[in-house]
C-alpha cells in the first residue's frame, strides 16, 4: 500500500491553490509576528504561546483555553500566510464548555499534529514512525488520500495530499479498513 501511495503522490505533481484571507485581516496581536515564518514550525510556536492544536482542514486551527480564542493558520508555499481569529465553534467550542484535545491530536503524542504542509512522502514515513499503518489509498482528480490506522490508539486518520504536500491530516474516526 505505502509504495502505491508514494508512487501515486510522486506521479501526481499538480498545482495546489490554498485559500486564505489577507495576511493581517483579523490577526490577533499576540501571534501577528508569526506571519511569514516557516510553516513547519507553527505548531511549536503556537504551543509556546498557550495554544493547542485542534485540527487541520484547510487552515490549521488552534485553541487558547486561557483567552478562550480560536485562530485559523493558513500556510502557503511553506510559510504562514495568515493567522485569523475565528469563531470558537471552528475549534469545537460552544457555550461555556472547556476544550479537550481531540483523540489523536498533537496533545496525545504521536497524533496528527505538524503534518499539514509537510512533504507528502516524508509525512507518510512520519505516520509509520508514529505507529500508523497505511491501510488504503485512493485519488480523486488532482488530490491523493491515504488512510492510516494506529492499533494502539485506535485512531483512523486520513492524509489529504496535493502538489507533493499534505493539505490536511484528520482523524476520520472510521473507515472499513481501520480495524
Amino acid at each position: 500500500m505505502m509504495k502505491n501511495l508514494k508512487f501515486l503522490i510522486a506521479a501526481g505533481g499538480m498545482a495546489l491553490a490554498l485559500s486564505g484571507a489577507a495576511a493581517n485581516a483579523g490577526t490577533p496581536p499576540a501571534v501577528a509576528d508569526l506571519i511569514g515564518m516557516r510553516g513547519a514550525f507553527i505548531e511549536q510556536e503556537m504551543t509556546g504561546r498557550g495554544y493547542t492544536f485542534v485540527k487541520a482542514s484547510g487552515p490549521q486551527y488552534f485553541w487558547n483555553g486561557a483567552t478562550r480564542s480560536c485562530v485559523g493558520v493558513s500556510i502557503s508555499n511553506g510559510r504562514v500566510s495568515a493567522i485569523n481569529a475565528v469563531p470558537p465553534a471552528a475549534c469545537g467550542q460552544s457555550g461555556g464548555s472547556t476544550h479537550q484535545a481531540p483523540h489523536g491530536s498533537a496533545a496525545h503524542g504521536g497524533g496528527l499534529g505538524g503534518l499539514a504542509g509537510m512533504n507528502s512522502i516524508a509525512a507518510i514515513d512520519e505516520m509509520s514512525r508514529r505507529g500508523f499503518a497505511d491501510v488504503d489509498s485512493f485519488s480523486s482528480g488532482n488530490t491523493q488520500y491515504g488512510i492510516f490506522f494506529n492499533r494502539a490508539s485506535r485512531v483512523c486518520a486520513q492524509l489529504t495530499m496535493a502538489d507533493g504536500k499534505v493539505v490536511d491530516a484528520s482523524d476520520i474516526h472510521t473507515h472499513p479498513k481501520c480495524r
